[in-house]
């Protein structure tokens, strides 16, 4: 069998009209994370996140650059006030798919405003997939 050469070209300036191409579509009310994977797709995590940013995008994805630099963890936060707000487990169920030894956390989990039954499928998943490392505190809504 035969292997044909494969090669992938990677377009700068057509990433960045991408990012500014969604900035169009979502308006500014909204954050647009854009993903700075395998090492900036060849160009390197720090060009391609460079052009992401000044192209529009908000904030970098880039979990997997904290566990190649030594970082232990992972938190992400949940909060009414923050914006944008973004669900908590959610982000860390994607961040589990992206690195391996990270440990996963919530600064803080808002129980009440989930139903305990999806949040209990969604906290043993995040946790099966990442083989217990997943971290957290709730709050009860009680003084």
């Amino acid at each position: 069998m035969a292997i044909r050469p494969t090669t992938i070209e990677i377009d700068l300036d057509a990433a960045a009209e991408n990012v500014r191409a969604v900035r169009r579509l979502v308006g500014s009310e909204r954050s647009i994370f854009a993903a700075v994977k395998a090492d900036g797709y060849g160009f390197g995590a720090a060009e391609v996140g460079a052009v992401f940013a000044a192209s529009g995008a908000d904030w970098l994805a880039v979990a997997d650059l904290a566990e190649a630099a030594g970082f232990d963890s992972v938190w992400i936060g949940d909060s009414l006030t923050a914006r944008p707000r973004h669900e908590p487990l959610t982000l860390l169920a994607a961040v589990a798919g992206r690195t391996r030894r990270l440990r996963l956390g919530t600064g803080l989990l808002l129980p009440a405003l989930r139903n305990p039954v999806v949040l209990a499928h969604v906290v043993g998943n995040v946790s099966f997939r990442r083989q217990a490392l997943l971290s957290g505190s709730r709050a009860s809504g009680k003084r």
